[in-house]
């Protein structure tokens, strides 16, 4: 597969970069009042005025059990407003912050495959926890591997891993290849002849750099930007393939041959998965893998700050909670979960050791 190298980094990038979130709203009646439980320099920093940042909202406010003194928490969410994970964050925050009694206030920062807003949450954001952050792994990664982004893997210290949506190579239901064996055998038997929609960087690039590297595959990558549009061309007859997630998939009138999960998806039992085929039970989770993240220095500097966060995220995505119950009313509970900063950390660097591994899959074909 011949590539060429896709994503760049803007000159918007340079642009924007002021003070770190948008202006504090009104705080409910139930929300936390401040008061200095660490430093006294700590509870000035949290404290000071925030200036105003482009497509905020504050969501939450109401007191749940959590202790939390030090005002409203900014999101700093690396895409535009309205679209996945944005909504992802718009729902936890709102949660959120009713458990912490205090306001979430999104702030989105779109540009350049979240480089731009990345930056702006390592770099212009306070350090003290009342910033998070939401990203998205693949696009993290490839940021500092392929677009020479101006912060480093461990500046933000992962939480949790909010979703897990596993990658899956799909067909239309009409395709002569409705299995994995079929399929495969068409692919070896045809090089460069089937043509796959995904989308440039994207984490379905990960999924097709190991089945070339693994299996052999040579397959014509048509560049799309984003899910739908993927899903669009397939269904429309422009490509033989799509690559695209579970969830994305499931009720799409399409058939799902290859899932990039651990295990076989509850949602699609009869689909195998990557390790099966490849024969390699190591790899790592392929698909899309979105996290709340903090300043690393945030754990050392502010542990208080940080344990009550933690728990309080933990807290709210125990099976049966209302934020719980809210993801399983927007269909997105076969994903969602809490996992843990340990396992999510060792996820976190299995997902960069995947990109360094494949980073020349990661564009495609002009």
């Amino acid at each position: 597969m011949k590539k060429a190298f896709l994503l760049i980094g803007t000159v918007a990038m340079m642009m924007g970069l002021t003070a770190c979130a948008g202006n504090k709203p009104a705080q409910t009646e139930a929300a936390a009042p401040a008061a200095k439980t660490e430093s006294t320099k700590a509870q000035e920093t949290s404290g000071q005025d925030k200036t105003e940042a482009p497509a905020s909202e504050a969501a939450g406010g109401e007191t749940g059990d959590a202790k939390w003194e030090w005002g409203d928490i900014t999101l700093v969410v690396p895409f535009k407003a309205g679209g996945g994970a944005d909504t992802v964050a718009r729902l936890l925050g709102e949660h959120w912050g009713k458990e912490l009694g205090c306001n979430f206030i999104i702030d989105n920062r779109d540009g350049a495959n979240t480089e731009i807003g990345t930056t702006y949450y390592v770099k212009e954001c306070k350090p003290d926890a009342t910033n998070l952050y939401m990203g998205v792994q693949i696009y993290y990664s490839t940021c500092i591997l392929l677009q020479d982004a101006a912060y480093q893997f461990d500046d933000v210290s992962v939480m949790n891993f909010i979703e897990l949506d596993p990658c899956c190579i799909c067909v239309t239901e009409d395709s002569p290849y409705q299995t994995w064996e079929e399929l495969n055998a068409a692919v070896l038997a045809n090089p460069g002849k089937l043509s796959i929609a995904a989308t440039a960087g994207g984490d379905q690039m990960l999924m097709l750099g190991t089945l070339a590297d693994s299996l052999g595959w040579d397959v014509k990558i048509i560049n799309y930007d984003g899910a739908t549009e993927r899903m669009s061309a397939l269904l429309g007859g422009h490509v033989d393939m799509c690559a695209t997630t579970i969830t994305g998939s499931v009720g799409q009138g399409v058939t799902q041959i290859v899932v990039s999960a651990d295990e076989r998806s509850e949602q699609v039992p009869d689909c195998p998965t990557l390790r099966e085929v490849i024969g390699d039970d190591t790899l790592t989770f392929m698909g899309s893998s979105r996290f709340i993240g903090v300043h690393s220095s945030v754990l050392e500097e502010y542990p208080e700050r940080y344990q009550i966060l933690l728990d309080s995220l933990e807290k709210i995505m125990q099976p049966g909670s209302d934020y719980m119950n809210a993801v399983a009313a927007a269909g997105r509970d076969n994903v969602t979960a809490w996992r843990g900063v340990e396992a999510s950390q060792k996820l976190q660097t299995g997902f960069y050791e995947s990109c360094q591994e494949y980073q020349q899959y990661l564009t495609v074909e002009e």
